[in-house]
C-alpha cells in the first residue's frame, strides 16, 4: 500500500512520541511495514524543517528531535520532488500539492488531520482519511504492531 502522511501526522507524532496511540502506530507502522510504501513529498520534509523556526512548536519540538525524524524518512520513504503549480482542490491552496502528489504518485491514502483535506474523501484513487480511520485499514491488513 502507497502511504503519504501530512506533516501535522508527523508533528502530532513528535509531540507524543512516547506514547502508543493512534498517531504512534499509524507512523510507527508506516515506517516499519515492508507491505507499506511511504511517500515523502519533499514539500512534507520542509515544513518540518520550519517548524523548527516556529516560536509555538520551537518550545515543544527540538531541533534534534526533528532531525532524527527526517533522516528517518529519508532512510524509508521515497522522498519525491516539489510540484510546480498544484491543481487546486481545497479552499486552503497550500494544502493541494498533498492530493497531487499523491495521484502523481499512485498513493492509495493520503492520512491527514487537516479538515479542508477530510472532507474531499476520495480524489481519483486516493482515500485521504484521518490517522483513526487508517489505523483500521492498518489492522485489517495486520501491520500493527501487537
Amino acid at each position: 500500500m502507497n502511504v503519504i502522511l501530512d506533516t501535522n501526522v508527523y508533528v502530532s507524532y513528535l509531540l507524543s512520541r512516547q506514547g502508543t496511540g493512534t498517531i504512534q502506530r499509524v507512523v510507527r507502522a508506516c515506517f516499519l511495514a515492508e507491505e507499506v510504501r511511504l511517500i515523502a513529498p519533499q514539500e512534507v520534509l520542509d515544513e518540518l524543517r520550519d517548524i523548527a523556526l516556529r516560536s509555538k512548536l520551537r518550545d515543544l519540538i527540538s531541533t534534534s528531535v526533528l532531525d532524527r525524524l527526517s533522516a528517518q524518512l529519508l532512510l524509508v520513504a521515497q522522498v519525491v520532488p516539489v510540484v510546480a503549480k498544484p491543481t487546486t482542490y481545497t479552499s486552503d491552496q497550500k494544502d493541494d500539492y498533498l492530493v497531487v502528489q499523491g495521484i502523481l504518485h499512485h498513493a492509495d491514502y493520503l492520512v491527514t488531520g487537516d479538515l479542508d483535506l477530510l472532507i474531499l474523501g476520495n480524489v481519483e484513487a486516493l482515500r485521504i482519511m484521518s490517522p483513526a480511520a487508517f489505523v483500521d485499514i492498518l489492522a485489517d491488513a495486520g501491520l500493527l504492531e501487537s
